[in-house]
């Protein structure tokens, strides 16, 4: 009766974990400081969901319309459409973040952009906020540096958009203003 069970529960928890796409993943912390995590699943329409370890829904099926990780640690980044957002475990709204090339910004020397109330920061790859929201542009960090400006315009040229200002300033890692 024992194996009988045993080859249930097994054939139970391999049918869930068929729809996992690997190659979806953009962002994911590996340090599991609590232990606490959500997978994600997704129908045969492609409808991402999460459930905890013991398979209870967390974030239901429809909630948002695609995932770009697959198991969130610390967070995961989703979108609803028009908006991507960072969530955590608890399907708590971080942060925004900032749509580069129709999907999340880029992890660019640790730090990828955020969004919050219309201004652009900085993130790490744990999902903590390094530098605040408070830059109208702000291009992603290379060489430990990164351009940005408080005040900005937007400009499309060839159906790109393209930033323009005369206060560009540097900033390191820290949010400080470097001298060039």
């Amino acid at each position: 009766m024992k194996f009988l069970v045993g080859i249930f529960c097994f054939a139970l928890l391999s049918s869930c974990f068929i729809g996992i796409k690997k190659e979806s993943v953009v962002l994911q912390n590996n340090d599991e400081t609590n232990g606490d995590y959500i997978v994600c699943h997704w129908t045969s329409e492609e409808e991402p969901f999460f459930l905890n370890q013991i398979g209870d829904t967390i974030i239901p099926i429809g909630k948002y319309q695609h995932s770009f990780t697959d198991t969130i640690f610390s967070f995961g980044i989703v979108s609803t459409g028009y908006k991507i957002h960072a969530i955590n475990t608890f399907d708590s709204i971080l942060f925004d973040v900032f749509i580069f090339d129709n999907g999340p910004d880029y992890i660019n020397d640790g730090l990828f952009r955020i969004i919050r109330d219309g201004k652009i920061g900085y993130a790490n790859e744990r999902g903590e906020i390094v530098i605040q929201p408070q830059y109208q542009c702000a291009y992603p960090f290379e060489n430990g540096k990164a351009q940005v400006a408080v005040n900005c315009t937007e400009t499309i040229e060839f159906e790109m958009k393209k930033w323009e200002s005369t206060e560009w300033i540097t900033i390191d890692k820290k949010g400080n203003v470097i001298k060039n």
